[in-house]
Parts: structure tokens; C-alpha cells; sequence
């Protein structure tokens, strides 16, 4: 939590998988849906314009997850 908002939350699916749920600019969010289809889904439990859950899997690459996680924080 940044200033008393939420912006990440570590968690699982209904399916028992483990996902990462990040609150994104809604047009960055689809541009990502888009290029990682399955692996980044509208947000789990959660606003699907704004969140996006990320499936905390090996084939989603680590430099997508870092620029994911610096476009959610708020002072970019």
C-alpha cells in the first residue's frame, strides 16, 4: 500500500493458481492482455478496467513483470 492505497495484491485464482493482481493504467492494461493473452487476464476479484492479474508463472518473463510493477507505481 502507497498512501494508504492498494496497487499489488499476491493471491490465487479459483482454480488454486498463484497470481500477481496490479492496478494499471486501464490502456497499458489491455496493450499487456493483449501481448500476453492467458497469461495476464482482466483482474481477479477486482475491477476489471483498471486490474490486471498476472499468472505467476515462469513463461511470463521478469523484465515484463518489472516494467508492469513500474508502471503501477504512482510516481512515474
Amino acid at each position: 500500500m502507497i498512501r494508504d492505497k492498494l496497487f499489488a495484491m499476491y493471491g490465487s485464482d479459483k482454480k488454486g493458481r498463484e497470481i500477481i493482481t496490479l492496478k494499471l493504467e486501464s490502456m497499458h492494461g489491455q496493450f499487456l492482455r493483449e501481448q500476453y493473452k492467458g497469461d495476464i487476464v482482466p483482474g481477479y476479484y477486482m475491477n476489471k478496467v483498471h486490474w490486471n492479474s498476472v499468472l505467476y508463472m515462469l513463461r511470463v518473463m521478469c523484465r515484463m513483470m518489472f516494467c508492469v510493477i513500474w508502471r503501477t507505481n504512482p510516481m512515474s
